[in-house]
This record gives C-alpha cells, sequence and structure tokens, in this order.
C-alpha cells in the first residue's frame, strides 16, 4: 500500500484537488490511487535524461 500511503497519507490528497507526479515510471500506481480519490486534474511528468 505504499501508493496510497504517499497520495493519502504523504500528499494528503482531498477528493477533487490537483495533483502532480513526478517519474512516472515509479509512480504508475500512485495516479491510479489518485484518480480513484478523484484527483482532477493530474499531471503526470516522465523525468528521461535522453541519452
Amino acid at each position: 500500500m505504499t501508493a496510497y500511503r504517499a497520495v493519502r497519507r504523504g500528499a494528503d490528497l482531498r477528493y477533487g484537488e490537483s495533483e502532480a507526479v513526478v517519474a512516472t515510471g515509479a509512480g504508475s500506481n500512485i495516479l491510479h490511487f489518485a484518480r480513484a480519490m478523484g484527483s482532477d486534474p493530474i499531471i503526470a511528468i516522465d523525468v528521461k535524461d535522453g541519452s
């Protein structure tokens, strides 16, 4: 339940609030929990250096 705790307890996300998730490869579960909790909009940022 690490992703749930990150969304609910770490970020203290409430219904209808917006959220930005950095490094979506590792944080894809966080995106699902944020959507399930009514987050809108959700901004996903995938960080890759392109090398």
